[in-house]
């Protein structure tokens, strides 16, 4: 594999790893601005990756990812968050939860615009292009609908403005529901990836190259 593509490999990881960083920081700032300091207390708001490695999302699940889909997907060990300290526990909940997702936007739509500055093919394009994409990825995961995902937390505010006692047994579904994720992933996929798409084609303008292109074109250059 020439020089080049390890460079591009080193420095997306690295993005890649600080985006999840940030994502769970985000989690732990907001708690702490809404009246929790629990994050904070065990050490969380830190910017070292060491404090949010989980072995098995932040290690053993993006290597599958890459190894078998071509992109790389994964997480950090979750924040500490008692939203019993909220001063608005609904409302300062919610908040909460779509932080994590909002820097992951963020930090798509600055690498994702970015792409303008490069030509298809060239280094940096390619480097952009897998930062955006696994960040997208990233915040549309977790904005599925079922717990512990972020997106949980959006729908049981909504189900609970209909229905108090359903959301509590929505929200019962706990770690399981990660394991109901994975095993309706097939059906969650096509949505997923036309979100990205669309977010590709249609909000970051990049209509003359796909973006599954490049990280399949990348992908095969390690065998070159």
């Amino acid at each position: 594999m020439p020089n080049a593509n390890y460079i591009v490999f080193t420095l997306f990881l690295a993005v890649f790893l600080m985006s999840v960083v940030l994502h769970e920081v985000a989690h732990g700032w907001v708690a702490k601005q809404c009246g929790d300091p629990t994050a904070e207390l065990a050490g969380r708001l830190s910017l070292n990756p060491i404090r949010h490695i989980d072995p098995v999302m932040t290690i053993i699940v993006p290597f599958f990812m890459m190894y078998f889909a071509g992109i790389i997907f994964g997480g950090a060990k979750p924040v500490p968050v008692n939203p019993y300290n909220f001063r608005n526990l609904e409302r300062d909940d919610l908040k909460v939860s779509v932080a994590g997702v909002v820097v992951n936007f963020t930090i798509a739509a600055v690498f994702g615009f970015g792409l303008h500055l490069w030509q298809p093919g060239q280094m940096g394009f390619t480097l952009f292009a897998l930062i955006a994409v696994a960040n997208l990825v990233l915040a549309f995961f977790n904005l599925i609908p079922i717990p512990p995902l972020d997106g949980s937390h959006v729908m049981r505010f909504v189900i609970a403005r209909l229905s108090p006692q359903a959301a509590a047994r929505y929200e019962r579904l706990g770690m399981f529901g990660l394991v109901l994720v994975f095993l309706l992933f097939r059906f969650f996929s096509p949505l997923l990836f036309g979100a990205v798409n669309f977010v590709w084609t249609d909000i970051f303008m990049i209509k003359n190259v796909s973006w599954m292109a490049v990280i399949d074109q990348f992908r095969q250059s390690f065998a070159a």
